[in-house]
């Protein structure tokens, strides 16, 4: 991620999934579908944020590996699916960075679950076809470190690109641990081994949760680190999913993600651009006033 060097802080993009229910032109149940079926939405989301001052910008792939596509009986198109993804990309990206957004299975892998870790394997290399025409990929929301070992290495097998990876932790009374009980040590030193170049958390519980998570990760590796949190638990109120940390309630925390390390900070599920713009302004004062 040569690219990193080029200034002190990036702003990455905000949530893909909750900005798509919004704009949808009619009902979907496969977000990466729309990739095909509503590109112009898609391709929306993609200049909103942009508009409000991203840096980097992901593909909707979030789901889009064999396995998951499968589900929804899509597993045929997973090349064009993804393909296509990174294409809406650039289109919107008028010489922004492109990252293409891997997801888990969401499903267990034995010796936990019903999937094999062949099968797993597969269903990454599936996906990576379709994307060797971004900047670098990220892997996120990982709650399993061995199925993220799985997916690298699918990754490695037929792309040379840079890889960053972000986990996602849930806190208890003795600390941040994965779906999995693996802590963040855990995760550092696995990572090491692997071969990324960037790590970091996202979605999880919030802002101030995962600016915890940060501040005890940077003390264990020198990698570039990456945030992209949610704007909160998700609420259900009058009929609606309502995220609570908005966009001047995680102001006062973005110059603190900065200050500890953060190479580039963006949202997950329930940001919206206004969220990437108040990101932005710290931003700009970090790269062009310190």
């Amino acid at each position: 991620m040569h690219f990193l060097s080029k200034q002190k802080v990036w702003v990455f993009d905000g949530a893909m999934g909750t900005m798509l229910q919004q704009l949808a032109e009619f009902e979907f149940t496969c977000p990466d579908e729309l990739n095909l079926t509503q590109p112009d939405v898609v391709l929306k989301v993609h200049q909103a944020y942009i508009k409000a001052g991203s840096d980097i910008i992901q593909t909707n792939t979030f789901g889009a590996n064999y396995l998951r596509l499968k589900r929804f009986g899509l597993e045929s198109k997973t090349y064009e699916i993804n393909k296509r993804a990174v294409e809406i990309a650039h289109k919107a990206s008028s010489g922004k960075i492109v990252a293409a957004s891997i997801g888990p299975l969401g499903e267990l892998i034995e010796p936990f679950g019903d999937i094999t870790k062949e099968e797993a394997f597969n269903s990454y290399i599936e996906q990576a076809k379709g994307l060797d025409e971004v900047d670098f990929i990220n892997v996120e929301t990982v709650q399993s470190l061995d199925e993220a070992e799985i997916i690298i290495k699918a990754l490695r097998e037929i792309l040379a690109l840079p890889i960053s990876i972000t986990v996602t932790f849930q806190k208890s009374p003795r600390g941040y641990f994965t779906m999995m009980g693996e802590s963040i040590l855990d995760f550092v030193n696995r990572a090491t081994q692997w071969d990324v170049q960037a790590i970091g958390t996202n979605c999880g519980e919030g802002f101030e949760q995962s600016l915890e998570i940060i501040c005890e990760m940077k003390n264990l590796t020198n990698l570039p680190l990456i945030a992209k949190p949610n704007a909160g638990i998700p609420q259900f109120e009058d009929g609606k999913i309502v995220y609570r940390e908005t966009p001047d309630f995680v102001e006062p925390l973005i110059e603190k993600f900065f200050n500890n390390c953060v190479k580039i900070l963006g949202g997950c599920c329930g940001t919206t651009p206004e969220h990437i713009k108040a990101i932005k302004r710290i931003a700009n004062k970090i790269n062009f006033d310190g």
